[in-house]
C-alpha cells in the first residue's frame, strides 16, 4: 500500500496544474471516493485497505490525509472530503507522542506472494519522526 501512496503523492505534485481537466480529475475523484469508503472509525486505514482484520497503519493514513486535503484545498474534489481528511488527521495525531515519535508504522515490503505476508509483517511500534526531512 505504501508504494501506491508514494505514486499518489508524485501524481499530486507532478500534475497539480492540469489535474482539473479531463480524465485525470475523474481518476482522482474516483480514488478519493474509494479511499473514503475504507476509512476506519478512528480515522486511520488498514494496512490492507479492504481487509478489516489487518492492522491500522499510521504512515499510509497520513499520506491519504495529505492527498485528500490537497484535493479539497485545490478544488479537485468536493468539499465533503474535508471531513474524511479531518477524521484521518485526528487518527494520525493519536499515534504521535509529545516527542514526535510515530507509532504503528509498517516496515517496507516488496510484492509478496500472498496477503498473509502483509497481515503478518511486523509493525515498528515507534518510529522517530524526522520533521526536517519534510
Amino acid at each position: 500500500m505504501v508504494g501506491f501512496l508514494w505514486l499518489k503523492l508524485i501524481y499530486l505534485k507532478c500534475f497539480q496544474k492540469i489535474i482539473q481537466v479531463g480524465r485525470r480529475a475523474n481518476i482522482f475523484k474516483k480514488q478519493a471516493e474509494g479511499i473514503a469508503r475504507w476509512q476506519s472509525e478512528n480515522g486511520l486505514w488498514h494496512q490492507l485497505i479492504d481487509k478489516n482484520d489487518s492492522y491500522l497503519e499510521t504512515s499510509a493514513s497520513a499520506m491519504f490525509v495529505f492527498g485528500l486535503a490537497r484535493g479539497v484545498n485545490r478544488g479537485w474534489i468536493d468539499q465533503d472530503f474535508s471531513y474524511v481528511a479531518d477524521i484521518g488527521w485526528d487518527g494520525v495525531l493519536e499515534n504521535i507522542d509529545e516527542e514526535g515519535n510515530v507509532k504503528n508504522i509498517c516496515v517496507g515490503t516488496g510484492i509478496m506472494p500472498a496477503l498473509s505476508f502483509y497481515i503478518n509483517v511486523r509493525l515498528n511500534q515507534i518510529f522517530q519522526w524526522v520533521k526536517d526531512q519534510f
